[in-house]
């Protein structure tokens, strides 16, 4: 019986602890490894779906990164080829002009130094093909191509391979910096040389780095748009971080996160395989509280930049703790009750099935709920991707509700189907040749690739494709998991779109023109079509009439081309391109381009009710390739020259003569100014009241060096060009001085608006009145005063001039868009009556009479001073006196005389008598 009973109390201690290892086991033990089953899941999940959101991203920023880098280059090519085409045009037309004559090297020098000065990134160099020597080359180059003999070594290396082409190179600047040199050559016929451009594009990247550097810093993306990206260049410093402003150009290689990782370091692995991914502890965004964050850095080689991004595990261990904190105290009640269980059992060993049953369905209840938390996560993971699987020979199993929407098929339809069903014709045998031998290795397949709906439609997608082992290593399924990329693809498009449209008018730009021409096949035909004076509508109605212009003109243009197979383009400004495909029919194309024009001019354009009469200059060329759009260039110039509507290029027009005769005056000008043959001369002006002398205007001339007095109607324009004209200012402004200082008479000065812009005439200008103490002698004449007042520097300039004490006069008022609101807004002392309205007066032009009495009494109101200019004789003196002028100046009271002149003229003079 004892026995019996040690045996019944042993297999009740054996029962109970059997039943208690078996509660231990169940509430405890399988919880916790779900637990962690699912934690680890979700884990590898939250991680995977983050990463292909971030690696996403990041090569979204490269591929925008790399598509500017190279329209960058390209634009840059066009550029020097564009420059090339025109140079050997006019040099062409030079060799024929100077016959057997050779070329003089300088003339070619000043041909394509004026071409390359348009820009001040590009240089220009003359190579001798005989003996490979550069024979001249301009400043810039040394400045912009580095060595001079490594330019000369690849030049003459491209010429000998391929005889004229690109080239490019890199060298190292005086700072040490890699820069890289981009050059284009090409013999000059019927010459020993050969011609080079080039330009440094650092300074084209350095702006396209910097203005994607301040559009990059704006993207955010991902949950919230807390998503962003910073960059660090090629020596470890950072060069742009959105949020951390003071880590900007630091070396942060000794840099250390709050785990101790040299988190910099990490990042410059990148280098080495062109993407990287690690994980640190650092601060969430605006507080002092730390967690970890896992990263992804992208490498862009042709700059050296490391574009970074990466998200906090803040949200994955929240989720986890809360989880862990349920168990925990579901594992308490648990104890607890398995405890009691124990205790019953002792007393009633019969109750232990009706307990262990009954939490037996608890756990199956609890199992349930894992369960379903399970199928949230593929929930969410369906919900972020298009999913699908397929077995080991390719077979569909599975597809989520999203890859069925966007594909149009049900799931029915596609279980049981190959997975090439997607592919259609958009994926190569190639593409997908590689895709499968990546994948049948057992390795993971990343790309991007364009799937087929049901409906024949497409959607393009980054596509991963990860095979799914057994415990042998044996590939058993493959789960691919989709991002749609469409409209990112479309937008690019829509770049491209854009890049080749004009944006005012919606036709093709010049971009579309070049690209259309260059891939015609045989001879086109190009007008250029340009609105005259447009600049006069521009400066009398405002820019913004001036586009509704540009808009009118465009829609009579797209009218009245439809009965012709021409295409429409809008270059700039005011300038269309009319572009056809007629094989050489430059007869009919004339005809229809005179046709054209007939019907786009006959009527004048309404444009808020006021009515615009329009004429429109042509110029016609035929042919095939980029010089095409040249040649209709020149002949667009050489019909407004001839003042002809229509104009078909010759290559007999002697266009090389005009910048022959415009490079000698050019020549002209700059050893004038060396010699310092820019001569002032001093007209009197007559004080009618005083019957004096009271002031003389200051006028240039030219001393040519044969002793000839030239007048500036011949070289003012060209100065101006030349960017030689402030000089001349500047050469005024000294000899007026030094040759009223110390007398009783006041002078002006004529001041353009060129003038008053350039910074050294001003500054020279100040420091010289305010040194020579002359300001109350001093007037400033501004000339050329049409629209002079729609600028703040004018208003500073004036300021400035009143404060030295001088005083302004307005020279020609009275015609063209002069008005008297402006008078009062620049303050002017003097009007200067226009010419044309004072030299015919006494022939009872009554028209001219009623403006200049119109001009008189405003400037009596206003109490500004009147100079009537032109007066050539007694009776229109008479005149203008009556009317109430203050003074006289022309050829009745003197003409211009220089300085030596003029001091003869004050001895016999010296109270200023007329």
């Amino acid at each position: 019986m004892k026995s019996f009973s040690k045996i019944a109390v042993i297999s009740t201690l054996v029962a109970v602890g059997f039943i208690f290892s078996f509660f231990l086991y169940f509430l405890i033990y399988l919880p916790y490894k779900d637990f962690q089953s699912r934690a680890d899941q979700y884990r590898t999940e939250y991680f995977q779906r983050h990463e292909l959101m971030v690696k996403k991203e990041t090569e979204s920023i490269i591929r925008l990164i790399s598509f500017e880098h190279e329209q960058a280059t390209v634009r840059t090519h066009t550029l020097l080829a564009e420059n090339m085409k025109a140079t050997q045009t006019i040099l062409k037309s030079l060799v024929g002009a100077h016959g057997n004559r050779p070329l003089p090297t300088s003339e070619i020098e000043s041909i394509v130094s004026g071409i390359t000065s348009r820009n001040d990134n590009q240089f220009y160099f003359l190579l001798d093909a005989k003996t490979g020597k550069l024979a001249g080359y301009s400043e810039a180059a040394q400045q912009t191509a580095g060595d001079v003999r490594l330019l000369q070594e690849r030049a003459v290396t491209i010429h000998q391979r391929k005889g004229k082409g690109f080239f490019s190179y890199p060298y190292h600047d005086h700072n040490g910096r890699a820069t890289t040199v981009i050059g284009y050559l090409e013999p000059v016929a019927g010459t020993p040389w050969i011609v080079g451009m080039g330009c440094n594009m650092d300074a084209t990247i350095g702006a396209l780095k910097k203005t994607l550097l301040d559009k990059i810093e704006t993207i955010r993306f991902g949950p919230n748009d807390q998503g962003y990206f910073w960059i660090f260049d090629e020596t470890d410093r950072v060069v742009m971080h959105p949020l951390h402003k003071e880590l900007l150009h630091r070396d942060l290689s000794q840099y250390k996160s709050l785990d101790g990782v040299y988190i910099f370091r990490e990042v410059t692995k990148a280098r080495e395989s062109g993407e990287f991914a690690y994980s640190y502890h650092w601060f969430y965004p605006g507080t002092e509280e730390p967690g970890e964050k896992q990263a992804y850095v992208l490498y862009y080689a042709p700059w050296g930049w490391l574009v970074a991004t990466g998200f906090y595990l803040r949200d994955l261990e929240v989720v986890i703790d809360k989880e862990r904190a349920a168990l925990q105290e579901k594992m308490n009640g648990r104890l607890l009750e398995g405890g009691l269980a124990l205790v019953a059992l002792i007393i009633l060993l019969g109750l232990n099935t009706w307990f262990a049953i009954r939490h037996t369905r608890r756990l199956e209840k609890d199992l349930d709920e894992q369960f379903n938390f399970l199928e949230q996560y593929k929930t969410a993971l369906d919900e972020t991707a298009y999913v699908s699987k397929n077995d080991a020979n390719a077979v569909i199993t599975y597809v989520n509700d999203a890859l069925c929407q966007i594909s149009g098929y049900t799931k029915e339809e596609l279980i049981g189907q190959n997975q090439n069903i997607f592919h259609g014709d958009y994926v190569t045998p190639d593409a997908l040749a590689a895709l499968r031998a990546t994948i049948f290795a057992g390795n993971i397949w990343h790309g991007t690739l364009r799937n087929r709906k049901k409906d024949g439609g497409y959607f393009d997608v980054i596509v991963t494709i990860m095979p799914i082992k057994d415990g042998d290593g044996n590939v058993v399924e493959y789960i691919s998991t989709r991002q749609d990329i469409t409209e990112l693809l479309e937008k690019k498009e829509e770049l491209r779109r854009l890049y080749h449209t004009d944006t005012l008018t919606g036709y093709g730009n010049r971009y579309k023109l070049i690209d259309d021409i260059r891939e015609a096949e045989g001879d086109s035909t190009i007008a250029l079509l340009d609105i005259d004076a447009f600049k006069e509508i521009n400066d009398f109605y405002g820019y913004q009439i001036g586009d509704d212009v540009i808009r009118e003109v465009g829609r009579r243009l797209r009218e009245v081309v439809g009965i012709y197979d021409i295409s429409l383009y809008r270059l700039h400004a005011d300038q269309f391109a009319l572009r056809c495909m007629n094989h050489g029919d430059i007869g009919r194309y004339e005809v229809a381009i005179r046709t054209i024009l007939l019907q786009i001019t006959k009527e004048p354009l309404m444009i808020n009710e006021s009515a615009i009469t329009l004429s429109v200059t042509s110029g016609l060329a035929i042919g095939q390739g980029e010089s095409l759009l040249i040649n209709a260039d020149i002949a667009l110039k050489r019909a407004k020259m001839e003042r002809k509507d229509l104009l078909i290029y010759d290559e007999d027009f002697n266009i090389a003569e005009m910048y022959r005769r415009n490079l000698e005056w050019t020549h002209k000008i700059k050893r004038a100014l060396d010699d310092g043959r820019f001569v002032a001369y001093f007209q009197p002006i007559f004080n009618i009241k005083q019957k004096s002398i009271e002031k003389f205007e200051t006028l240039v001339r030219l001393i040519d060096e044969d002793g000839s007095v030239i007048s500036p109607f011949f070289f003012l324009d060209i100065a101006k060009r030349a960017k030689l004209y402030p000089h001349i200012t500047v050469a005024m402004i000294d000899q007026a001085i030094a040759t009223f200082k110390g007398s009783r008479f006041e002078f002006s000065i004529n001041f353009t608006l060129e003038d008053i812009l350039n910074d050294m005439v001003c500054d020279h200008f100040f420091e010289e009145v305010a040194a020579n103490e002359i300001g109350s002698q001093v007037v400033v004449e501004l000339v050329e005063s049409e629209g002079i007042e729609n600028f703040e520097e004018i208003t500073r300039f004036i300021q400035r001039t009143k404060e030295l004490g001088c005083k302004i006069a307005i020279d020609d008022f009275g015609t063209g868009y002069s008005n008297f609101s402006y008078l009062l807004n620049l303050n002017a002392d003097y009007i200067k009556i226009d010419g044309s309205l004072i030299k015919n007066l006494d022939q009872q032009e009554e028209n001219f009479r009623f403006v200049a009495e119109t001009v008189v009494d405003f400037s009596q109101k206003a109490n500004m001073k009147t100079i009537a200019e032109y007066v050539s004789h007694q009776a229109i003196a008479d005149i203008v006196g009556k009317m109430g002028v203050d003074y006289l100046q022309g050829y009745l009271i003197g003409e211009p005389v220089d300085k030596t002149k003029l001091e003869e003229l004050l001895k016999t003079h010296p109270e200023g008598e007329a």
